[in-house]
């Protein structure tokens, strides 16, 4: 059926259809590389208090064992110093251990989950598609792991300049705690981050799918088909030029935001036939055959510069 209204009311409908899209998609980016950011500092705070509770443990049984040979006044040659090179080589092999581990479980998340680009900034950029893209996004991680387990193995050399005696080490162990209670601070609050850019970047996937749908049912609801539009209709054609302009942009330079979305919405479909099915409403295929007929109009008109202009003219999309 054709749109109750006229040809400007329509044309307007579709702009706003498709600035709600943009805005719908620019949030969700926004929230994915939020995430990803999240996760690389979750993923940190983990090495650490990981890092911080073999240490403790170790800082624990070397003050334990120098408070019993005091008590029983056993000290040889410089005991406390042994005790604290074995906490220290214990340290240092269970951090060794954690930080292959960490990589190790890395690269078995990177096979099933994309993992992001990121630029000099350090925030994200795009996703990781091809085979070299998703080596280089590894490779920061295993960078990042690199950085991180140096910092704590050379924290962990602490123990060798506390003063000698249990109550060096009892010092050590309170400075472990409270370090721990801060990055178990900071991980709980990156976690409660985390899970709101996830909840956001779901919603906004929802939001921008409606959006696409209503754009979509609009493009085909154009009233008097079969007349073409002049370049008197300044209203019609800006409307129609913004809602081009707008779908266009986001799959030229919105890739973060689109990515994964076309099978979003088929999570709760049921079957791999159903699942495709969505996915192949939101291909770039098909926003493309949607979108089709708008710069056609355009050009019928004698406007197509119009969309140009938007895109490339310097001119703020709305959104």
């Amino acid at each position: 059926p054709a749109y109750p209204g006229s040809e400007r009311e329509w044309a307007s409908a579709l702009a706003q259809r498709s600035e709600a899209y943009r805005r719908a998609v620019l949030a969700r980016s926004a929230n994915v590389a939020a995430g990803d950011r999240f996760y690389r500092d979750l993923t940190v705070y983990q090495w650490r208090l990981e890092a911080l509770e073999a240490r403790l443990a170790d800082a624990s049984e070397a003050a334990a064992d120098a408070e019993a040979a005091e008590l029983a006044e056993a000290e040889a040659t410089s005991p406390t110093e042994r005790r604290r090179l074995r906490s220290l080589d214990g340290s240092l092999r269970a951090i060794e251990g954690q930080c292959r581990g960490a990589v190790a479980a890395l690269e078995e998340r990177a096979a099933h989950y994309a993992l992001g680009l990121t630029g000099s900034t350090g925030q994200m950029e795009t996703l990781a598609s091809s085979a070299a893209d998703k080596e280089r996004a590894m490779e920061r991680y295993r960078e990042l792991a690199e950085e991180t387990y140096s910092e704590i193995q050379s924290e962990a050399r602490e123990i060798l300049e506390v003063p000698s005696g249990p109550g060096g080490l009892r010092s050590l162990c309170a400075t472990l705690e409270r370090r721990r209670d801060f990055w178990r601070g900071q991980f709980e609050e990156t976690w409660s981050a985390w899970q709101q850019a996830t909840c956001q970047m779901h919603g906004a996937g929802d939001e921008a799918l409606n959006a696409w749908r209503a754009f979509q049912t609009l493009c085909g609801q154009r009233p008097q088909q079969q007349q073409q539009l002049t370049t008197e209709q300044s209203e019609t054609l800006q409307g129609v030029a913004v809602a081009s302009a707008c779908i266009l942009a986001v799959d030229l330079w919105e890739a973060v935001g689109l990515s994964g979305l076309g099978g979003a919405s088929a999570e709760a479909a049921e079957g791999a036939e159903a699942d495709a099915a969505s996915s192949s409403r939101f291909s770039p295929e098909s926003r493309l055959k949607a979108l089709r007929p708008l710069p056609a109009l355009l050009r019928k008109a004698g406007a197509l510069a119009q969309l140009g202009d938007w895109l490339l003219a310097g001119r703020r999309l709305p959104g």
